[in-house]
């Protein structure tokens, strides 16, 4: 071939170059959904970021009184008829317990149990999961699981709420109505909590916005940040309160419950594309809004997995 030919077909492949259309199927997914689920990049962060609960053996004996101090805070105390197995038999020997006492902002964030229901201002969730010989135990009908944990400083006047978790990112907190057998008050720089649920309970005030006046806040992100690979909270700066805002899927945006105008809020976003993290944070003051709802946009920025840990942790 001559080098004229040669050149040619070099000329035409550095034209086609030059004019390359990439496939526009390629490009990044903007589909929000109805309903997401563990299987999208929503689940996989909750995967990425979730902590393990701890676990601890204790023996319940016929007769006596179990104290069992666990590795996560919590303090209980057993007596036999507590617990009950699948079959409502009375529990004794060894009892596998699993559990978590949640404090910090970020961990409530981590475990996906803040709330997108309720503005709880939330002194404490506690999760606990007892089993023996692989056999899932419950608190026996009319019977309290009895327990403490340290504080300095206690609140009065709290209430308890029962957990139901709809997806790893999605939950509600519920009131427990219950108060003969679901109660909670301060003892000695500590909490004493009785409750008849496993599972997850928290202890807090539900938020009134009172005379000041509310408003939602409405979070729009780029095209590509839906509500299938990004998670959107707000933090309170002057009181425990961790939100979980619900993506709107007609609107293209995240939005809040109703919060009191004046309060200190950070907003964060937690996206996963293409196994890329991207976090963004906004602090803003609640203003009064003739419409209800106050506007805000983020644009999150790449980060590593690394740095999104480290945000929580300083919560």
């Amino acid at each position: 071939m001559g080098c004229l030919a040669v050149m040619a077909i070099l000329s035409s492949c550095q034209k086609d170059l030059d004019y390359f259309q990439p496939d526009p199927g390629a490009g990044p997914d903007t589909a929000w959904v109805a309903t997401p689920s563990n299987s999208m990049a929503v689940g996989r962060i909750m995967d990425d970021i979730r902590r393990q609960p701890e676990t601890d053996s204790f023996q319940i004996s016929l007769g006596a009184t179990t104290t069992a101090i666990t590795a996560s805070g919590l303090t209980f105390l057993f007596t036999v008829g507590t617990l009950v197995n699948d079959s409502n038999q009375v529990v004794t020997g060894t009892v596998t317990l699993e559990s978590m006492l949640l404090r910090k902002k970020g961990d409530y964030i981590r475990m996906g149990v803040s709330s997108d229901n309720i503005l709880l201002s939330n002194e404490a969730a506690i999760f606990t999961r007892f089993t023996q010989y692989q056999r899932e135990l419950s608190v026996r009908n009319g019977s309290s699981l009895r327990f403490s944990f340290p504080e300095p400083q206690p609140r009065q006047g709290l209430s308890m709420y029962e957990g139901t978790s709809f997806s790893s990112f999605r939950h509600h907190w519920n009131p427990l109505t219950d108060s003969l057998l679901n109660s909670i008050y301060p003892a000695n720089q500590s909490y004493q909590v009785g409750t008849n649920k496993t599972g997850w309970v928290a202890a807090g005030t539900v938020l009134n916005p009172g005379s000041s006046g509310e408003v939602s806040l409405s979070v729009a992100l780029p095209s590509n940040y839906t509500n299938a690979n990004s998670l959107v909270y707000l933090v309170s700066e002057q009181m425990p309160l961790v939100q979980a805002l619900q993506g709107d899927q007609a609107q293209r945006r995240f939005r809040s419950g109703l919060l009191p105008v004046n309060q200190s809020i950070r907003l964060i976003v937690l996206s996963k594309q293409d196994n890329i993290y991207f976090m963004g944070t906004q602090t803003v003051i609640t203003q009064p809004s003739s419409t209800g709802v106050q506007q805000v946009n983020i644009i999150p920025v790449i980060s590593s997995l690394q740095q999104v840990n480290a945000m929580l942790d300083g919560l």
